[in-house]
């Protein structure tokens, strides 16, 4: 008789389990077909119960610091290179200019003297300051360059000038050779544009042009080439008017007497005797 009331419980246990089941399934579906009530239409009520459940503020109170637990530096963990970005340079601003502030003088301090090594004796100076004052031969090249620069030169002038700075032998020749490679020096210009000014402005001869450039040392080749450079019919139309010139001047009354002078003048110019003879030919008839 016991087994059968057992099995009567049982059933009858499986059955409220079931119904129960169904009653729990109908009504969470009814939960989840009903549309959410907005903020808006909800009960002053439930806004009041809501907020009479929270607790204030004044009456939270903070953990203790004893019970809080910061992380071990072992189990930190740095972020990878490769995921470093830097940040570019045209995003960089640099502070404004109004909020850089001078140091005040009172906060600077001077070197200590036990600092500061004094400049040796030897006349060694460091190779910064060496750098930024310019080589002594590279100042007298320098004046040599603008010597010549102003007018023309001869070799033996720019030596003579070298000696008055007081630079010699070696020294003197090197610096000679860089004017020459430069161009400032070049004889050959030197011998004509000389020849072609005394002509012009003193009126000298060729006698007289020739000899001065070879006492300054102008080679040969340089002092025809500086001759060929005067024009024979303007060197004549010269020295005929040279002569017509000393003519009127002389005060001398005896033709003679007044042909001595005129040749001896134009002699002195350095013209050529033959020339001067035939200029006299005309002039006096």
């Amino acid at each position: 008789m016991k087994q059968p009331q057992k099995q009567n419980k049982s059933n009858q246990i499986d059955k409220l389990v079931a119904s129960n089941l169904e009653k729990i399934k109908a009504e969470s579906k009814a939960i989840l077909m009903a549309e959410p009530t907005p903020l808006s239409n909800a009960s002053p009520k439930a806004e009041s119960k809501s907020a009479s459940n929270s607790t204030p503020i004044s009456k939270l109170k903070p953990a203790p610091i004893s019970k809080l637990r910061s992380t071990p530096i072992s189990k930190l963990r740095s972020a990878p290179k490769s995921k470093l970005i830097p940040t570019p340079i045209s995003k960089l601003k640099p502070a404004p200019i109004s909020k850089l502030k001078p140091t005040p003088i009172s906060k600077i301090k001077p070197t200590p003297k036990s600092k500061i090594k004094p400049t040796p004796k030897s006349g060694k100076m460091d190779s910064d300051t060496s750098a930024q004052k310019p080589n002594a031969s590279n100042l007298i090249l320098l004046k040599a360059a603008s010597y010549c620069a102003y007018q023309e030169r001869c070799h033996n002038e720019v030596k003579h000038k070298l000696a008055e700075w007081e630079v010699y032998g070696v020294q003197a020749d090197m610096i000679l050779s860089q004017l020459i490679e430069l161009n400032y020096l070049n004889e050959e210009r030197f011998a004509t544009t000389f020849a072609g000014g005394k002509f012009r402005v003193k009126h000298w001869g060729r006698l007289k042009i020739r000899r001065e450039l070879k006492i300054r040392g102008i080679a040969d080749y340089c002092i025809q080439k500086a001759m060929k450079e005067i024009d024979e019919s303007d060197y004549y139309e010269t020295l005929k008017a040279l002569a017509v010139k000393k003519n009127e001047n002389t005060k001398a009354k005896h033709p003679l007497e007044r042909k001595q002078k005129i040749y001896h003048f134009l002699a002195t110019k350095g013209y050529e005797a033959d020339l001067i003879s035939d200029i006299l030919k005309d002039v006096f008839g």
